[in-house]
């Protein structure tokens, strides 16, 4: 139960921090919205230069270019397969016709012929039968009639064919048949009838294919005649009647697309670049009549007195800055309840989002490419971690939007530059940060946060000015872009310098800073077990190079596992000379104590290493690992000593105080502390003898349930065993062994000593 509510009443505390920083950036947010109002009239000279509080859209000039483009947009037409369709039949109806003109005229020549063939033969049977009835006068008898072959070329059809026969003719064709293009259909043959409806319907089929809209129909019509007058063996008659028939049922196929226009007017007005006034820049110049456009443009900003204030921009900005809140706060609720959970660092998160809030605010009055949001991200890679600071900075560049727009237009050009420039800085930054060991590092790491905002400041110019150009309008603007942005970046790596500190000792916080300054050789606790116990130090330096290098290989805080490993047993300057390591001349002050008191003194460094550690305010996380160096172990040796002289010993007597390591560090600096001991009471080992050993010792405090706390798995553990092994590898390798040289002369002179 008192777990219970000692965890939610960290969890109230964390909610009420995380919305107390809500509510100041929110607070922030509305007072920089609220504009400055002033009373002027459309029409009237204004006595005031008005400027635009933060980048906005000119709607109504915006909308004037959009009308102006969408009216340079042609109508858009479609090719109708009905209309193709229409237009293919009426030329096949059409030779239809002219088939049926051509059929019926040469039916009409045959019954002439027939005709006259009847009427012979009727003369030859006169002729016969008066010969019959009077043999001795006869009459001559007509040869019979045999008709010539058809030829429609040779027919003269104007005197062959009545009026009557020529209007039925007419009636078959289409109205636009002339009396000689008549007379040439019926002088053709039904084979050059249909070579030339072939050659009309490929010359036409190619142009419906590719459509043919009312304003090229003639140009059509005159490709598609040209095409088939162009044959050399078509005779003028036949060019006449492909002409006529092109030029009559040729017609356009494309139709307006009223849907296709409009989405293509559409799409013309989506790639207007809107019409914007840049923060700062002049809406109304003193001395200047007021124009509509102007007057509306303040009437949307809320920046006349006459007219009431908009809500909306105060209600984008206050859901936009809850929602990247509440975002940051799912994230890290699924991902990191770790550091959700702790009180401290939420703390140090709605301070530092607070700040950045209100600075980046105040900062805009200044210059728009000011961007300090470079300072609170520095601040948090170094307080919280490099992991937590990219997903908080991504957090801040997003909530920081809302102040670069003035709650206008939340993603206009500048602010959507700006938001990438914060995004890819920041980033660097940590990046630079993720191994700090010297302050000069936060200098930096805001240098090159500033890095990619100037690149991304000259691809926005290079994209809208030619590469090759002489005139460069933007020039002198990207400049300016680019030296704010890197002074801005310099400076936060400056003030982080004089900020951490502050943090540091109000929160008491374990900083790669506050570490750098633990770890000089030349502060108090470090000197005294130098001079006290000089064994310990040393055994200390070569834990800590263990540690780094363990903790380096499965990624824990290795700055940590090493200062920590340099403090590990701070203790044994209470009693030094009962520490083997402290130990000259084989004397060894435990030959004349009982097991139990030699264990007692043994023990005994690691409460005394934890009440010097805070007596000096050690942090934290430096007292755990003196603390837990020796997890819940036992004083080996005399236990076993103990044990010969009295089986009942109790265990308890020789147990260290600490617990089993809860952190890779804890449980990594205690690793290196026993298998450097270990290593070090072998006579020259070999890299074999030495991976046998640090793989048993590791091996046997796994077996033990020291390392059930830590969250090593088997894998890490092999990996620190093998880092441990190569710093061991370089400690102990075998060096070349010189020969003794004597100097002539010297070999009874002690002055060169």
């Amino acid at each position: 139960m008192g777990f219970r509510k000692t965890f939610q009443k960290k969890a109230v505390m964390n909610l009420l921090m995380a919305a107390g920083s809500l509510a100041i950036c929110i607070a922030v947010a509305l007072v920089s919205l609220m504009p400055q109002t002033y009373d002027i009239v459309s029409g009237e000279i204004s006595d005031i230069t008005i400027t635009a509080p933060a980048d906005v859209v000119d709607q109504a000039a915006t909308q004037r270019v959009i009308e102006e483009e969408q009216a340079k947009v042609g109508p858009v037409y479609k090719n109708d397969a009905n209309t193709t369709q229409q237009i293919v039949k009426k030329i096949s109806e059409d030779f239809v016709a002219f088939e049926e003109a051509r059929a019926g005229a040469e039916e009409r020549y045959s019954a002439e012929q027939e005709a006259k063939r009847q009427e012979v033969e009727k003369e030859i049977a006169a002729a016969e039968q008066a010969n019959a009835a009077n043999p001795t006068q006869p009459v001559p008898v007509p040869t019979a009639y045999t008709a010539e072959p058809f030829d429609p070329e040779k027919v003269e059809w104007d005197t062959l064919l009545t009026e009557e026969d020529f209007n039925s003719l007419k009636a078959l064709l289409p109205d636009y048949v002339t009396t000689s293009q008549l007379y040439s259909i019926i002088s053709m043959t039904a084979s050059q009838l249909t070579a030339i409806q072939d050659s009309i319907s490929g010359a036409v089929q190619d142009l419906l294919y590719t459509g043919i809209s009312s304003d090229d129909i003639d140009e059509a019509k005159a490709q598609a005649a040209e095409t088939v007058t162009g044959q050399a063996d078509m005779t003028a008659d036949a060019k006449e009647l492909a002409t006529a028939v092109i030029m009559n049922d040729l017609y356009p196929n494309m139709v307006f697309d009223e849907e296709a226009t409009q989405q293509k007017r559409e799409e013309v007005a989506q790639m207007v670049v809107p019409v914007e006034y840049k923060k700062g820049q002049n809406i109304v110049r003193k001395g200047e009549v007021v124009t509509d456009d102007q007057y509306e443009m303040l009437k949307s900003l809320g920046m006349l007195t006459a007219e009431s204030t908009s809500i909306k921009p105060y209600a984008v900005v206050m859901i936009y800055i809850v929602l990247m809140f509440v975002m940051y706060g799912v994230f890290l609720a699924v991902f990191n309840r770790r550091l959700l959970t702790d009180t401290k660092k939420i703390a140090i998160l709605a301070i530092l989002t607070a700040a950045a809030y209100g600075v980046t605010s105040i900062a805009q009055l200044v210059a728009i490419h000011f961007v300090p949001v470079f300072l609170f991200v520095i601040l948090g890679a170094v307080l919280l971690s490099p992991k937590n600071a990219i997903v908080y900075s991504v957090f801040l560049s997003l909530l920081l939007m809302s102040v670069t727009t003035g709650g206008q237009n939340l993603f206009s050009t500048t602010s959507l530059m700006l938001l990438l420039v914060m995004l890819t800085g920041g980033f660097f930054a940590v990046y630079i940060l993720k191994d700090m060991r010297y302050r000069s590092r936060l200098v930096l790491a805001g240098l090159v946060a500033a890095i990619p905002g100037v690149a991304v400041s000259l691809l926005i110019w290079m994209a809208q000015v030619p590469l090759l150009s002489e005139q460069a309008p933007n020039l002198q603007q990207t400049l300016s872009s680019i030296a704010m942005i890197t002074g801005s970046g310099v400076l936060c790596g400056i003030v982080s310098i004089g900020v951490l500190p502050l943090i540091e000792n109000a929160f008491k916080l374990t900083t790669p800073t506050k570490l750098l300054e633990l770890s000089d050789p030349t502060h108090p606790l470090t000197k005294r077990l130098m001079i006290e116990a000089p064994g310990t130090y040393h055994h200390s330096v070569l834990v800590a190079n263990l540690a780094e290098a363990g903790c380096n290989a499965v990624g824990g805080f290795s700055l940590l596992a090493r200062v920590g490993a340099y403090y590990h047993d701070i203790g044994k300057v209470e009693n030094p000379l009962y520490f083997k390591e402290n130990q000259r001349n084989n004397i060894n002050m435990h030959d004349s104590l009982t097991p139990e008191r030699s264990a007692e003194i043994i023990r005994r460094h690691v409460p005394a290493g934890v009440e010097l550690l805070r007596k000096y305010k050690m942090p934290r996380e430096i007292i755990d690992i003196a603390h837990n160096h020796h997890g819940s172990g036992t004083v080996g040796y005399f236990y076993a000593e103990a044990l010969k002289a009295d089986p009942h010993t109790k265990k308890e007597d020789f147990q260290y105080e600490g617990n089993p390591p809860e952190t890779k560090e804890q449980a990594i600096v205690m690793l290196a502390d026993v298998v450097e001991a270990a290593v070090r009471s072998l006579d020259n080992p070999s890299r074999e003898e030495i991976a046998a050993m640090v793989h048993k010792l590791i091996k046997a405090r796994y077996d033990e349930g020291q390392l059930d706390h830590a969250p090593l798995n088997r894998r890490d553990l092999k990996l620190i065993a093998e880092a441990f092994i190569n710093i061991f590898d370089g400690v102990y390798h075998q060096r070349i062994k010189y020969p003794e040289i004597k100097i002539h002369g010297a070999e009874d002179d002690d002055s060169i000593l």
